[in-house]
């Protein structure tokens, strides 16, 4: 073993020890007097289901779990086959809302929720861990100081919500959640945002008619107590496309806030477009000079989604009839397409996420998921969701061309 593959396993079981130690002294203090706001973490544990006091937790249901099949779809590469190969049942995540009186916020993790009996919420504060494990916030040994807010606070903030993808479609739902379960937004006092506000955040916030200045920045710091704390559930995805859909309301939600009104549809799109990433640091298109080259022969046109506004992006979505992407945060704005528009996702083979597999039988793509197994490193230490994607041009203009002869566009 060379001395940094020793370093790197010295350092991991370093962690793991620290991290078991902290574990047992957080369990530890659970049995102390007082209550998480002085010493240790939350006493104890609780879902929003189970309590029955409705002057600790009120919960409004919105829309029962449901059961969705996800079809075959047009091409799926290994390992996408092996998920693919055949049509399956996934879940769809009930819908609902909790209100909490004097509950507590607690940024970790993107907001851990602690109602006033010191129980931590844990359906509606998500973890990195699996499901089956002691949930992280029981094993702290002290939360940040509390900070009192007066009012209606609504948590917004989830997991990877920085992240544009994830804005889009794990989190703006939880907008319409709370609308759905009687509170018109201008009536809440402060929002739980991300801590660093994006243009997707900002121009969503502007759609809603929310100032800015209601925004309460999250971050692992942060721990507050509202006089009333809205927690709308976590009914997307998320880090889990394999086992849930992401919901039709919620879908429904973000495609009329973004294409209603909208007016760069009265704007002339190119039907088929080719997404760049050249500009990102990673998952970039390897050969893409002979790519757009060939693909501009069957009528596309490459586009930089960075230079278009969310609206923008909706609307060019909303009229094409063929897309090509590498995977990434922007295939997002396949939620915006029209039944029908053929999409095409280029992988490679180090990353290759389900999220456009997850929401592609709701919205009615004709999906094609293109893996190149040929590794390209864009530094050295590019690892995993780094790399670049180097797919055959040659290949991917194939099988284009089959897709647009298969469903009779006009020039296929």
């Amino acid at each position: 073993m060379d001395f940094r593959k020793l370093q790197m396993r010295l350092k991991k079981q370093a962690v793991e020890a620290a991290r078991t130690l902290r574990s047992y002294v957080g369990r530890t203090a659970a049995f102390l007097p007082g209550s998480s706001i002085q010493f240790g973490p939350p006493r104890r544990e609780a879902t929003t289901s189970s309590i029955t006091d409705a002057s600790v937790v009120k919960r409004h249901t919105l829309v029962p779990a449901r059961k969705a099949r996800r079809e075959i779809p047009e091409l799926a590469d290994p390992p996408l086959d092996k998920w693919m190969a055949q049509p399956r049942t996934s879940d769809i995540r009930e819908i609902f809302v909790a209100e909490v009186p004097q509950g507590r916020y607690w940024g970790r993790f993107n907001g851990y929720i602690v109602d006033r009996s010191d129980a931590l919420l844990t359906d509606i504060s998500p973890t990195f861990r699996p499901s089956d494990k002691r949930h992280d916030g029981l094993d702290q040994l002290k939360l940040p100081p509390l900070r009192e807010v007066r009012g209606t606070v609504a948590v917004i903030n989830t997991l990877f919500s920085d992240n544009f993808h994830h804005w889009l479609l794990d989190t703006l739902p939880r907008f319409d959640w709370l609308r759905r379960a009687g509170w018109r937004l201008g009536d809440i006092d402060h929002f739980i945002l991300p801590n660093k506000l994006l243009r997707c955040h900002t121009e969503t916030l502007e759609l809603l008619g929310i100032d800015q200045a209601k925004v309460i920045p999250s971050d692992d710091q942060l721990h507050l107590r509202a006089d009333l704390l809205l927690a709308p559930c976590h009914s997307e995805p998320a880090a889990l496309p394999l086992e849930y859909n992401y919901t039709p309301e919620g879908l429904q939600f973000v495609r009329e806030l973004f294409l209603k009104n909208n007016p760069f549809l009265r704007n002339q799109y190119p039907k088929r477009i080719i997404i760049s990433r050249e500009k990102a640091r990673s998952r970039r298109l390897v050969q893409a000079e002979k790519a757009n080259r060939l693909l501009a022969e069957l009528g596309f046109e490459k586009v930089l989604l960075e230079n278009h506004s969310v609206r923008e992006q909706a609307a060019m979505f909303h009229q094409a009839e063929c897309i090509i992407m590498p995977t990434g945060g922007n295939l997002a704005n396949f939620a915006f397409c029209r039944s029908g528009t053929v999409a095409i996702e280029l992988f490679s083979i180090t990353y290759v996420p389900p999220f456009t597999y997850a929401l592609s039988d709701e919205i009615g793509l004709r999906y094609y998921g293109i893996v190149t197994q040929t590794i390209s490193r864009p530094r050295p230490d590019a690892r995993g969701n780094d790399t670049d994607i180097d797919v055959d041009p040659d290949r991917l203009a194939e099988v284009v061309r089959q897709a647009l002869a298969k469903w009779c566009f006009t020039d296929a």
